[in-house]
């Protein structure tokens, strides 16, 4: 399912807005604030080091405070529980999940110390790896110790289910923290609705959302929910009814499994195309028709080479005008002429930039090795600069460079 982008941090949930806050993210007269992307942190014993460095990362400088730790974490089960913590949210802080990892790993103390924010740092950081994160995520809201950090991780097991493809209790967790979280409760009923298979269920779900932005999702997430479940006629309707017509054409391609149908969607494809769609669509749909395999005809054909021509896909544009002007004793346009020359051009363009390219990634050096393999590209397309080949020395042309123009070799 193509995830929503929903990261919202979130103000406090019981206490007004003008509540002050103690440096470990608790209200210092009431509940703790909830913040989604980042959770709530543990109280930290007065460890000079670690509060330092903590300091640091609430500041918004999390690698200096990296840095300050780096010795003592060089060999993390030497150091004391604080100071891996504080060394996991900084790395957290800069993305560095591979650090939290490292870091964090095998630690004994982490069900049992610091209120489970250690493990809650891990279930993050495989999320973003995009690895399983269900057992790091399900033993963080065991140990979490206040309904702040029950809610956040909530979350993180509901999202780390959703990876899992565990459905049903994705949902589960998504709604238990929607009752939790008043800010976010739609988005999480958004959520929750992206995993739930039964439409009547989710229907009861969207009918809860208020929200303006939110409810303008309700239609994606129910094409994205009916296309997880295999249910593509359905979903091809939900895409269409908010103008996505190329989600809807490559969920009817996933569906068709014959032949008469593949031909049905490939005909609804060069139709779609037909019509000049944006680049980024047109682009989408040539892909689609790329993995749907199915013949087409020679006015099919046309449709698609013109388009891609246009969208800037010149193989497929040259492919296309060719398999035109050989299935057919009639002729192509003028126009169409036009188009199929402007490809090859487009096309031959495109590799001698990637010969360029090749070669500048090489490094400075303007020994004989990178000048004979530039030429070689010089003389199969004669279009690369001059200015190429004048590293440090006088600008010539290609041909006086690589001596094509002696030699007569192409």
């Amino acid at each position: 399912m193509i995830r929503l982008t929903w990261v919202i941090a979130l103000g406090c949930l019981w206490t007004s807005a003008a509540c002050a806050q103690t440096t470990d993210g608790r209200t210092s007269d009431g509940p703790p604030a909830v913040d989604l992307a980042r959770g709530v942190g543990a109280a930290l014993p007065a460890e000079p080091l670690a509060v330092r460095a903590d300091s640091l990362v609430r500041a918004g400088r999390p690698w200096p405070a990296t840095l300050s730790l780096a010795s003592t974490l060089r060999t993390p089960s030497s150091a004391s529980a604080a100071i891996r913590l504080v060394g996991a949210r900084a790395a957290a802080a800069w993305r560095g999940w591979t650090e939290v990892e490292r870091i964090l790993r095998d630690a004994p103390w982490l069900d049992s110390e610091l209120e489970g924010e250690g493990r809650e740092l891990l279930a993050r950081s495989a999320l973003e790896r995009n690895v399983s994160a269900v057992d790091d995520a399900r033993r963080a809201l065991a140990a979490a110790r206040t309904d702040a950090q029950r809610a956040v991780r909530s979350v993180l097991l509901a999202r780390a289910m959703d990876r899992a493809n565990a459905r049903d209790s994705a949902a589960a967790f998504y709604s238990a923290a929607a009752a939790r979280v008043a800010e976010a409760r739609d988005w999480l009923r958004l959520r929750a609705a992206g995993v739930t298979s039964d439409s009547a269920a989710r229907a009861a779900l969207f009918a809860g959302i208020t929200v303006a932005p939110a409810r303008a999702r309700v239609a994606w997430t129910d094409a994205q929910a009916r296309e997880r479940t295999g249910d593509f006629a359905g979903a091809a309707r939900s895409y269409r009814s908010v103008g996505a017509e190329p989600a809807a054409l490559r969920v009817e391609a996933l569906a068709a499994r014959d032949d008469a149908s593949k031909a049905a969607v490939a005909e609804r494809i060069a139709t779609y195309l037909a019509r000049g769609p944006q680049t980024a669509d047109a682009r989408v749909a040539l892909d689609v028709l790329e993995t749907l395999r199915a013949p087409l005809t020679r006015d099919q054909e046309l449709r698609v080479a013109r388009a891609a021509a246009t969208a800037g896909v010149p193989a497929r544009a040259i492919r296309g005008f060719q398999l035109a002007a050989t299935t057919a004793s009639a002729p192509l346009t003028a126009s169409d002429r036009l188009a199929y020359a402007g490809a090859k051009e487009a096309s031959r363009s495109s590799s001698a930039s990637s010969a360029a390219s090749s070669c500048g990634r090489r490094g400075s050096s303007s020994g004989p090795a990178l000048i004979a393999m530039a030429s070689r590209a010089c003389c199969r397309s004669a279009s690369l600069p001059a200015a190429f080949f004048s590293r440090g020395r006088k600008a010539s042309t290609a041909p006086e460079r690589c001596g094509c123009a002696q030699s007569g070799t192409r």
